[in-house]
């Protein structure tokens, strides 16, 4: 079910190309857009989707910018609650990869 958007948070993700940061921060009540860097690449993500499913607060859209980086765009979802973050990359369907939230 869809749901108003979360308050701005940040968080550190573990990936393939290591350690990257994204910057969430609300455009409205019910959307948002994310800044992250991943392998020397600056990015903004809209987020589109901001649900409560299963009793956890999830947020997605398209990583617009990752071609140079991953050779593709790719949907996301980032868990945000019900323990720690992570985020899920979704290619046809299907989980491409998944990146656990890590402390500072």
């Amino acid at each position: 079910m869809r749901v108003p958007s979360t308050e701005a948070f940040e968080a550190i993700f573990e990936g393939a190309e290591g350690r990257y940061r994204i910057d969430y921060a609300p455009t409205d009540e019910w959307d948002g857009v994310i800044s992250v860097s991943i392998a020397g690449h600056d990015m903004r993500w809209n987020v589109d989707l901001v649900e409560q499913e299963d009793g956890t607060l999830q947020m997605g859209g398209i990583t617009s910018g990752t071609k140079e980086v991953w050779d593709d765009e790719f949907w996301f979802q980032i868990i945000c609650d019900g323990g720690p973050k992570s985020i899920q990359h979704w290619g046809d369907r299907v989980i491409w990869r998944e990146d656990p939230a890590v402390a500072d």
